[in-house]
């Protein structure tokens, strides 16, 4: 179909001209420079001195010139635009598929084409017959441009549906989600706080040095604050454990094995060392408490007229083992090491269980090193005073009762004296009360 066949479909809506010469005429169109856009407002300036001379009449018929030659601007940059539309609808109505590309700027020419049929709208009567034929062609575009959209569409059908390369492109390949991305956040947060208890530790040792090296000789005030260091330190052994153990088993679930070997390494190298930091903390708060206190053998001059007090006893009971500990390193003072350790075999160990747990042992460090095994530190002492409440049988009269109090009683001291308050929670508690009647339960409160 050629552009001079399918143009006589538009209707002609400029001004006539010479025959064959019309407005309208793509030659002379081509070959016309437009005007420029019209003004929004028409304005009109009169010199004073002849508004005498110009009527009201004159000012009309200029008005109606004007507006006349504005009115032929809107309708050529239309018929311009027009012309464009077709040129463009001719080179592509015939094919039996149009790229997307080339579908998008038809668009865009349609609707140039009826911003421009508006502005002629706004500036005409609409039952005037410039309306109606400007109408009538944007009709005629808008066919056009449905007729493209119906190519397309039977090229898409004839493809079985699937469209062809340009219009439908292979969808893009779905994301692989790491699935060890879940498991790295959470051994990265563990290794972190790991990081974190290990550099705690480091801290508390050198504290602890410090204090051995600014106080050699041991004071009340000095002994107690290297025994709450030391305290500190196994709360946070205790807390590292945890999170190694529960790193250990995030790093087991890696699908990738390479990871699993890598990550495992960093975490038993930083157990190890945090392991390592707390026996360094331990052995110089041993090595301190094995100093005697600076007033022990001037104690012994001036009361050497008193009876010499026995040394502590420990009967195997691990509620116990912390408590005699501590104070066999305060009250036993002999000079030598070996007068220390016959003293701890002979008069303060009651079970002979453990006495022959160190009965080969003959350095002071061994021997707590055998103990410590058997009875455990702080924590274990808390462990085994609430397994024995637990096996508390509920009183049934006064003298049960007492019995039962006195037993919370010294759970309760003993726990205070490790500063393990923190360890008497609401449950523990409830377990307590839940073995009494309710004047009981009123007693044993005051208490816990």
């Amino acid at each position: 179909m050629s552009d001079e066949s399918d143009s006589s479909e538009y209707l002609d809506i400029s001004s006539p001209g010479a025959a064959g010469q019309s407005e309208t005429d793509y030659n002379f169109l081509e070959n016309q420079e437009l005007p420029p856009f019209p003004p929004r407002h028409l304005q009109f300036e009169v010199e004073e001195e002849d508004q005498e001379d110009i009527s009201e009449a004159d000012i009309e018929t200029v008005i109606e010139v004007e507006m006349d030659a504005a009115v032929q601007q809107l309708i050529n940059r239309f018929e311009r635009s027009k012309r464009l539309w077709h040129q463009n609808y001719v080179r592509h109505q015939d094919k039996p598929d149009i790229l997307p590309q080339d579908m998008e700027d038809m668009r865009n020419l349609k609707n140039q084409v009826e911003e421009l049929a508006a502005d002629v709208f706004d500036a005409v009567a609409e039952d005037s017959e410039v309306f109606n034929n400007v109408l009538a062609n944007m009709n005629i575009i808008r066919a056009n441009l449905s007729s493209l959209y119906a190519i397309v569409h039977q090229a898409n059908a004839g493809d079985g549906g699937r469209g062809n390369n340009h219009n439908n492109p292979p969808p893009p390949r779905p994301h692989i989600q790491d699935p060890d991305k879940e498991v790295d956040k959470a051994v990265t947060r563990k290794l972190t706080l790991l990081e974190k208890y290990k550099s705690d530790l480091e801290q508390l040792d050198l504290v602890a040095r410090n204090i051995t090296t600014d106080f050699p000789t041991p004071t009340t005030r000095t002994l107690s604050n290297m025994k709450n260091k030391f305290e500190e330190a196994m709360d946070k052994r205790k807390s590292a454990d945890i999170t190694y153990t529960t790193l250990c088993g995030d790093i087991s679930t890696y699908e990738n094995q390479e990871k699993v070997g890598t990550t495992r390494t960093k975490a038993d190298t930083l157990w190890k060392h945090i392991d390592a930091k707390c026996s360094d903390i331990q052995k110089t708060q041993d090595n301190y408490l094995d100093k005697k206190l600076p007033d022990a053998d001037q104690s012994a001059k001036t009361t050497n007229h008193l009876k010499k007090l026995s040394p502590p006893t420990f009967s195997g009971n691990k509620v116990d083992y912390v408590r005699f500990k501590f104070e066999f390193k305060q009250h036993v003072t002999y000079k030598e090491e070996k007068d220390k350790v016959l003293c701890l075999k002979e008069e303060c160990l009651l079970k002979d269980d453990d006495k022959k747990r160190v009965a080969n042992q003959y350095t002071m460090e061994k021997c707590w090193e055998k103990l410590d095994a058997e009875h455990g530190g702080p924590d274990e002492t808390v462990s085994e005073i609430f397994k024995t409440w637990k096996a508390l049988k509920s009183p049934f009269n006064d003298k049960t009762f007492v019995q039962f109090v006195e037993t919370i009683e010294n759970g309760v001291a003993c726990i205070e004296s490790l500063h393990k308050e923190n360890e008497l929670t609401t449950s523990a508690i409830m377990e307590i009360e839940a073995k009494l009647d309710n004047r009981m339960k009123r007693e044993i409160s005051k208490l816990v």
